[in-house]
């Protein structure tokens, strides 16, 4: 557990007054409690259990891919399944003024002169065409539809309210509180009034695979009537340019480009309920300041141990980051689908609690102390994007001891 400022200003105070009356235990036990009617304590806090988080309307996983509607204007779409990206003439298909030299549905051969002056053919590239490109890749071979076209898909999930149940088993934290003593029944019995802010951890996680609905959006594209290269592949595609006597003239010189058309020829959307497994693990992670405030009492069985009780209001003020990361399992070689989002959000509770604790005195006005705790306090709930998480922190014993000064 990390250290806390707080923490360490109040173990200091409890100390000092130990080392100067070290020398001075024969103060009565009657002259402490006379002269001392402020108290303070600083110690550590153990919850017996944490938070209790129900997650709700988990599932939805939207894809990060963009594929313009059809009739958009040309650009590049991207898909999990692949990419058909805008295409252009090259920089070899240009002249000395940019001017665009290649024939479109051709061939295109670059020339260069050597040192005799003669042409000498470095380059067999396929011209540019319009409505048609040459840069493309597609992930599996089952997106042939055999009929001449190619199927580019994008894969998101929509929610069908399944939920998930995390658990807390303990939380700890750090506690200081301030008593005031108001009054005696007795020389060795008081009452007064006390405050203490404690600052408590909340991590509640679970991890599980639930069934969403499947959202499957698919552009369809002309081969013109050619047998593409195999998956995962596309185009560009090259090989090496040879002469007539089969030598070697430029590596990868000879394009065997298979373009696809530019834009889609058709587009489907469909959503099947239940055919999606999404792979989920959900987490609220944070922590929330304990305040309490209420009478208590103090009784002094001996010179060495007394007894404390205390009972009245809790308020807890709580701050915690919802994440969820979410990804849709499919069985394509493709990149994967996911989403991981965070949210925050700070909110007030309010409830009871009632408190026993022993003291062993060390000195008249330093000590040590053990106390049982009960807290009570409600839930509340948070959001991320769709997704609902409920925080119960609900009731628990709290654990607590640390060092007791009086002054």
């Amino acid at each position: 557990m990390k250290s806390h400022p707080i923490l360490l200003i109040c173990l200091g105070l409890a100390l000092s007054p130990a080392a100067l009356v070290q020398a001075q235990t024969d103060i009565p036990i009657q002259y402490a409690l006379r002269e001392s009617v402020w108290t303070v304590s600083a110690g550590l806090r153990a919850r017996s259990t944490g938070a209790d988080v129900r997650f709700g309307q988990l599932g939805t996983v939207s894809t990060t891919r963009t594929a313009d509607p059809i009739g958009a204007p040309s650009a590049t779409r991207v898909y999990d399944t692949g990419t058909v990206e805008l295409d252009s003439p090259r920089q070899l298909e240009r002249d000395a003024d940019g001017n665009v030299v290649s024939t479109p549905g051709g061939r295109f051969q670059y020339f260069i002169e050597n040192e005799e002056g003669e042409s000498i053919l470095v380059a067999d590239i396929l011209s540019h065409t319009p409505g048609w490109t040459r840069s493309w890749r597609y992930a599996s071979p089952d997106q042939l539809t055999g009929d001449g076209r190619m199927a580019m898909s994008n894969f998101s999930s929509t929610s069908e309210g399944a939920t998930a149940v995390g658990n807390q088993t303990a939380s700890g934290g750090i506690e200081v509180g301030l008593a005031r003593r108001l009054g005696r029944i007795s020389p060795r019995t008081e009452w007064g009034i006390g405050l203490s802010v404690g600052l408590t951890d909340i991590n509640s996680s679970t991890r599980s695979t639930i069934q969403a609905t499947l959202n499957t959006l698919t552009d369809f594209y002309s081969l013109n009537g050619q047998t593409p290269p195999a998956a995962p592949n596309g185009g560009p595609t090259f090989i090496d340019l040879l002469d007539d006597e089969g030598n070697l003239v430029t590596p990868s010189g000879f394009e065997t480009t298979v373009p696809i058309s530019q834009d889609p020829l058709s587009r489907t959307e469909t959503s099947q309920a239940g055919a999606a497994e999404v792979d989920g693990y959900w987490q609220i992670k944070g922590a929330y300041y304990m305040m309490r405030f209420g009478p208590n009492f103090r009784g002094h069985l001996s010179d060495k141990f007394a007894l404390f009780a205390s009972a009245g209001f809790a308020g807890a003020y709580v701050g915690t980051q919802y994440r969820a990361d979410e990804t849709l399992m499919t069985d394509l070689p493709i990149a994967e689908i996911s989403s991981r989002e965070t949210s925050d959000d700070r909110n007030f509770m309010v409830g009871f609690y009632a408190e026993l604790a022993a003291e062993y005195w060390i000195t008249p006005r330093t000590g040590l102390y053990a106390s049982a705790t009960y807290e009570s306090l409600g839930e509340y709930s948070q959001t991320l994007q769709d997704r609902t998480a409920t925080i119960d922190l609900g009731k628990g014993t709290v654990f607590r001891f640390g060092l007791v000064t009086r002054f």
